[in-house]
């Protein structure tokens, strides 16, 4: 996969700007990008958050799952969120099926309130609603 940031996946970029401008700056940028990093962590321990805005930039954007305890997480970290509505987003595992093994040996769907042995599963993507946030990062 090609990158189109150039950072190239570096977590120690700084723009050019960046670089030019006095050592606050850069310092700040830096700040920022640790704890945006931090943050990140925490987003995909949840597993159903992510942080989708520039590492570094003073403006962070979250998009979770409408079941997500994440964004009250960062409530609790006294980040101001700004509510942004709403958004979907492609999930690879966001459909499974479960299956057991029928009298005759085929794969058999599992039912609401089965006791049989799940032997198989199957996950499939689908499109999912989200919630999106923003908040400042300085």
């Amino acid at each position: 996969m090609t990158r189109t940031d150039r950072s190239g996946g570096r977590p120690d970029y700084v723009p050019e700007a960046a670089r030019e401008g006095p050592a606050k700056q850069r310092q700040q940028i830096m700040d920022r990008k640790e704890r945006f990093e931090e943050l990140n962590k925490l987003a995909i321990k949840s597993g159903d958050s992510w942080l989708v805005s520039v590492p570094g930039d003073f403006e962070v954007r979250v998009e979770a799952l409408p079941t997500s305890t994440f964004p009250q997480r960062l409530r609790d970290l006294d980040y101001r969120l700004r509510d942004e509505g709403q958004g979907e987003r492609i999930l690879a595992h966001a459909i499974v099926e479960r299956f057991a093994r029928g009298a005759d040996g085929a794969l058999v769907p599992i039912t609401v309130g089965s006791t049989s042995a799940i032997v198989h599963r199957v996950m499939h993507a689908a499109i999912v609603k989200t919630r999106q946030w923003s908040f400042a990062i300085d």
